[in-house]
């Protein structure tokens, strides 16, 4: 498998807001994947079409597949998955996820003073 490769600097801040809805940010963050870690998108998209994912021609559905209950869990399963492949290959001094102020707002953010201090290992 390919080693992922980390994101330029171009890649802070929003890539995607107004919206938590998995089948509005799957297909944003997949994409990410398929253009930059190729690899991994298609560990994930193989994996959630092995678990029953339909797919199309062009890729996987992110349309409500399943009953709700069903397709809230496949969904929350693969967000997350892709959620922890983006934040490893986040920008130099960034971590992927939703904007401090605004949860609906998705990129890659700068670490704040904090959040530094609270993963750096004490001595």
């Amino acid at each position: 498998m390919s080693e992922p490769k980390q994101l330029g600097q171009g890649y802070r801040g929003s890539i995607l807001s107004g919206t938590l809805r998995p089948e509005d940010t799957l297909p944003t963050f997949m994409g990410v994947l398929e253009e930059h870690w190729l690899a991994e998108y298609d560990r994930l998209a193989l994996a959630a079409i092995a678990e029953g994912w339909p797919r199309g021609r062009t890729g996987l559905i992110f349309s409500d597949p399943f009953s709700e209950k069903q397709s809230y869990i496949a969904m929350s399963w693969l967000l997350e998955e892709v959620e922890q492949a983006l934040d490893s290959i986040a920008p130099e001094g960034t971590y992927f996820g939703t904007n401090e102020g605004d949860g609906a707002d998705w990129g890659f953010w700068s670490y704040d003073e904090q959040t530094l201090q609270d993963i750096e290992p004490e001595s």
